[in-house]
């Protein structure tokens, strides 16, 4: 392809002219399918002096696009000719090596990243020679952007495990001697220009891919070698990340090097030189965290451990220290750096060698570097009055608190209040104690009340601490009272809001004066209706935590309704998830008195359900992440409104008016989620459930759901397939609970509803190399959904349900194909459930098949018969045997009266199974068996309750490393959880994370006596054909006839209906009172 050409193609997408514009879009569209086409956009990138810097940019974003989706499996369209690959590997690493501009080398290195997925090392072994020949090249650009392009493949390989992780070992041991050496000489020489830290920088990232998680062999053995005394291989990066540290970066106008660090703070975050200290950081901290703590780590680790923690921890103490102090001497540093650097410090106080350095200074670190970051801002502060709804999304946005400071200074204020307690925490309560006196003692004008916030805040923090406390739990009532309460009437709003905020940590202190909690009350009400919205979000937030506080009951009813219009109000303005988790708690709380306003609160959770959602993909994307957290969470305020309903004091037809009133809102809502276009994926789950519970507790299901049931299809079969599981239920629901609206219901195009569950069943039973046994498990429940509930009304189905049920029962396990016993049970059991449903009709279609299948359905049957172990399994089994060897004896087939022994014996024998668990059960249920009572009868619990520990005899001496077994359990399961990442990575074994109970269906026909049946079938069989049955009867083993006399006996006994009727009626009580 012509690049000149292309290059207009790609002009063209720029311009004004829609016509022109489309004509292009649609030309670049058809570019994988044109040979010589991705040279072309190369060709066009790397024109940098001819062609404009918009049209490259779009060439190769064109280029990353093809590498995306047409370069390899599993992409099947317009894949690129392998002949061609050879050279655009070559191509875009070139062209590559000498852009200088960053988003046209960010597409490539994303191009790059997508070949590397498939193509290294097996279809790319020079590239790795190729990097480090232009390392050498002492040309900047070059040696940054061939370590890009290492960098990408780094990516791809970090994750891997095992033997998969040998090219990246290769790269370790490699790559990594040659780019150390290239650091040591750049620092060595004092390069301080922008692109020695870019260089730097990149060859971090790389480290970091090769070490995330888990270090490299020759680490692991270099560390073993040299006793616990040294860190192998990675002991020349630290000497160098130490340098890193240590190097000052001065102000711009200072004049010294590095020159030029800029003024803004986002520009200072962006410089190349803090990005490099923050690297140097996140390796610290990772290798700490995750390899360096003695007590924590692997086995294998241990020596790095070892040497890590004694020798290089405390080493880096000093340079990290230093930055954080930085900020208290008027000097800048990013929040990023300090964020890492109180990470560290994290990890450094459960270290016995440096809690010993640290010990001196905690003081410093508490009160000048913890405390400090406790207090707001004056970005905070203007942002609390120009933009409260920010203000109010930034305190409660998870993903910006991972790498926030603030919450890095919470987590190191309660890892030394854990684990040095003893040392620190009578210390920095009597630094804020003098703070709040000293706030006290001051007149208004000169109060410092942002240092008032920091201590509130500081407080909140060690609320678990201090109430656990002997020595500090009496004094939180006064302090609360004293010191907390007074700001509910501040001028200023954020101490009105912290004030709220701190409400939800204390509510369940041992109040000694119930007149302070009314007065609470009172003022987290009166804080609802605050004029500032950060205080409101608060109130409703604490509110949630006071209303379960005993007493308060009194004080909220007669305000319920005022107080749930409050929390509406708010919600209509904000999607903030805690305020509908604390609108949850209340209706939880208040189930009965919430009733008479269930149809309202519905339907104001369902509206602000509908502006969450569909407010989503407006915004920014933390904000979307919050409005679907929210809409998240008033789903489960309805099904709590719902479920108060159901469980309430009301009669029946109460609860069906209710219910019925509610469908309207609750339609919109579900069809909202099942919206063709996917895009409310995330809801689906809380919806389905909605559905279900709705649909369960009437004795009749409305046409109204039943309608939604070519949405739950078509969201199975475009983009929820995964979530059968939670469809099963409903649509058992809509067969069972109004079989005459659901058998009347069709499509658009008329196909009946039966045969669009039969169609998502299909859809799982004919693709056995793309599904797992969980998944064939319940399309065979969804099957038998139809079969147990619409007896001989889906006639027409029959023949369609056994052909898919057989097709798969015949597909041979292989590499991709898994068929286990359960799959075979579950498939077997929709068998006998057709000829429960239909013997005539379901030997009719077996007979119809060339060859025949009954024989071959007979003997696999047969083969499989005595691996049921399940009650279920058993139970259909039974039932369905039993409905063949009913039919007259002249109406079966052939080869069916040839066997009909057979049929008898394993009927017998499961029917035997079913009676023997059956009365052990009877046996475990006897109170007459067990004398001394159930584990649960008695009246006290074993042992006493522990003493609350003091403070003075808690936390490690000085010298100590802390032993926490939380910390130890959660290591290990991070440890696990790598382990599993990697196997379902590599979908090892998929059934390991998704087993699902067989057993866990329903089915009307486990209310069936199958003894009654049973002994109705061999009845029946003699009396029709007695010089058919008599004969074959003696013929059986005499352990069959013995059994089968058993059970017909048993079948016989007066008393064994009695027993039976009496558990239904004890099963429906239960349901009722569920």
């Amino acid at each position: 392809m012509d690049p000149q050409q292309l290059c207009n193609v790609l002009m063209h997408t720029f311009s004004p002219d829609a016509t022109q514009r489309a004509q292009a879009e649609a030309a670049i569209k058809t570019l994988p399918s044109i040979p010589g086409a991705p040279a072309a956009l190369l060709q066009v990138v790397g024109a940098a002096d001819q062609v404009q810097k918009e049209v490259r940019l779009a060439a190769a974003i064109s280029f990353k696009n093809i590498t995306k989706k047409h370069w390899a499996p599993p992409h099947t369209v317009d894949l690129v000719q392998e002949t061609e690959k050879p050279a655009l590997r070559e191509l875009v690493f070139q062209v590559m090596l000498v852009e200088s501009d960053s988003p046209i080398r960010k597409m490539l290195a994303e191009a790059v990243n997508q070949i590397a997925r498939t193509d290294y090392p097996a279809q790319w072994p020079q590239l790795l020679p190729e990097v480090l020949s232009h390392v050498h090249s002492g040309e900047p650009l070059r040696i940054h952007n061939s370590l890009l392009a290492l960098r990408q493949v780094t990516k791809r390989l970090e994750y891997k495990r095992g033997d998969d992780r040998a090219p990246l070992e290769m790269i370790v041991n490699t790559a990594l001697p040659i780019m150390l050496q290239l650091m040591k000489q750049l620092l060595e020489s004092n390069n301080n220009t922008l692109e020695a830290a870019m260089i730097m920088k990149m060859a971090l990232k790389i480290l970091w891919s090769c070490t995330q998680f888990s270090l490299p062999t020759s680490t692991v053995a270099g560390a073993a070698a040299e006793g616990g005394q040294g860190c192998g291989a990675l002991t020349g990066w630290l000497e160098v990340i130490l340098v890193i540290l240590r190097k000052e970066l001065p102000e711009a106008s200072e004049g010294k090097e590095p020159l030029g660090q800029p003024t803004t703070v986002e520009e200072r975050n962006a410089w190349p030189w803090w990005k490099l200290k923050k690297w140097s950081l996140q390796l610290l901290v990772r290798w700490f965290h995750r390899y360096g703590m003695p007590k924590y780590a692997a086995d294998e680790d241990k020596p790095f451990a070892e040497a890590f923690s004694k020798v290089w921890a405390p080493a880096l103490l000093e340079p990290i220290m230093t930055m954080l102090a930085l900020r208290s001497q008027g000097r800048f540093c990013t929040d990023r750096c300090v964020q890492l650097s109180l990470t560290f410090m994290e990890s450094s106080i459960q270290i016995g060698s440096t809690y010993k350095l640290l010990k001196p200074h905690m003081h410093f670190v508490m009160a000048n570097v913890v405390f400090p970051l406790l207090c707001l801002t004056d970005d905070d502060l203007e942002l609390f009055d120009t933009d409260p709804h920010e203000f109010v999304r930034k305190g409660s946005d998870f993903m910006e608190e991972f790498n926030d400071p603030v919450m890095a200074a919470k987590n190191l204020l309660e890892g030394i209040m854990k684990h040095r307690k003893k040392d620190n925490l009578p210390a920095f309560l009597d630094f804020l104690t003098n703070e709040l006196n000293k706030y006290l003692a001051t007149d208004d004008a000169s109060k410092d009340y942002r240092t008032k916030d920091g201590c509130m805040h500081a407080i909140g923090c060690l609320n678990e601490i201090l109430k656990e406390s002997k020595k500090y739990k009496s004094q939180l009532e006064p302090l609360l009272m004293g010191h907390f309460v007074p700001e509910f009437t501040s001028q200023h709003g954020f101490l009105r809001a912290r004030a709220a905020w701190s409400i939800q940590w204390f509510a369940d202190i041992q109040f000694t004066n119930f007149e302070h909690v009314t007065m609470l009350v009172q003022h987290m009400m009166q804080a609802l209706r605050d004029p500032c919205l950060p205080v409101q979000i608060e109130a409703a937030n604490g509110l949630g935590a006071l209303i379960n506080v005993d007493g308060t009951e009194a004080c909220f009813l007669p305000v319920l309704p005022e107080l749930l219009n409050e929390y509406f109000r708010i919600m209509s303005e904000i999607g903030a998830d805690n305020v509908i988790k604390a609108l949850d708690t209340i209706i939880e709380k208040f189930g009965e008195e919430i009733v008479p306003h269930a149809t309202l609160l519905v339907q104001k959770l369902c509206e602000s359900f509908i502006q969450y959602a569909t407010s989503q993909g407006n915004g920014e994307d933390e904000e979307d992440d919050e409005l679907s957290i929210a809409a998240d969470q008033c789903l489960d305020a309805i099904q709590t409104v719902i479920s108060a309903v159901c469980h309430g004091d009301g009669s029946k037809a109460a609860i069906a008016q209710m219910l019925t009133a509610m469908e309207p809102p609750l339609l919109q809502v579900l069809s909202v989620i099942l919206d063709q276009s996917g895009n409310y994926i995330e809801h689906l789950e809380n919806g389905l459930h909605i559905l279900e519970f709705v649909t369960y507790f009437p004795e009749q299901v409305s046409g109204g759901y039943i309608a939604l049931l070519p949405l739950i299809a078509h969201a199975f079969h475009d983009w929820a397939y995964d979530y059968l599981m939670n469809m099963l239920p409903v649509l058992d629901n809509f067969c069972s609970k109004n079989s005459d609206v659901f058998m009347a219901s069709t499509t658009q195009d008329g196909t009946p509803f039966a045969m669009v569950i039969v169609g998502m069943a299909e859809k799982i039973l004919n693709m056995p190399d793309r599904t797992s046994e969980p998944d064939v498990i319940t399309a065979s429940h969804l099957l038998m959904v139809l079969l147990h509930n619409l007896i001989g009304r889906i006639d027409a189905a029959i023949p369609r349900i056994l052909e898919l049920t057989l097709a798969r029962l015949q597909v041979p396990t292989s590499e991709h194909v898994k068929t286990g016993d359960q799959l075979k049970s579950a498939l077997l059991q929709v068998v006998a459930s057709a000829f429960y449903y239909n013997p005539a009709l379901t030997f009719q279609y077996l007979e119809s098949t060339n060859p025949p299948m009954t024989m071959t359905l007979f003997t696999g049957w047969f083969a499989e018969i005595d691996k049921f172990e399940s009650y279920n399994s058993q139970h259909i089994t039974v039932l369905g045997l039993a409905s063949i060897v009913k039919m007259d004896l002249n109406t079966l087939p052939p080869v069916v009266r040839e066997n009909m022994g057979m049929i008898v014996t394993k009927m017998v024998g499961l029917a035997k199974d079913l009676k023997e668990s059956e009365d052990e059960n009877d046996d475990e249920n006897d109170p007459d068996n067990n004398p001394f009572g159930g584990a649960g009868d008695s009246d006290e619990e074993d042992g006493d309750e522990e003493e609350d520990g003091d403070e003075d005899e808690e936390g490690e001496g000085s010298g100590e490393d802390v032993d926490d077994e939380e910390d130890l359990a959660y290591m290990q399961a991070i440890a696990k959880q790598a382990k599993e990442m990697h196997t379902f990575a590599n979908a090892e074994d998929y059934e390991n994370y998704h087993n699902r109970d067989a057993e866990d269906y329903e089915s009307p026909l486990l209310d069936t006596d199958y003894l009654m049946v049973f002994a109705e079938s061999l009845h029946g069989a003699l009396q029709r054909h007695p010089e058919f049955y008599t004969p074959m009867s003696a013929s059986l083993p005499a352990e069959v006839q013995a059994a089968s006399q058993a059970l017909l006996v048993a079948a016989a006994d007066p008393s064994r209906a009695e027993r039976l009727a009496e558990i239904a009626r004890l099963a429906a009580e239960e349901e009722d009172e569920d």
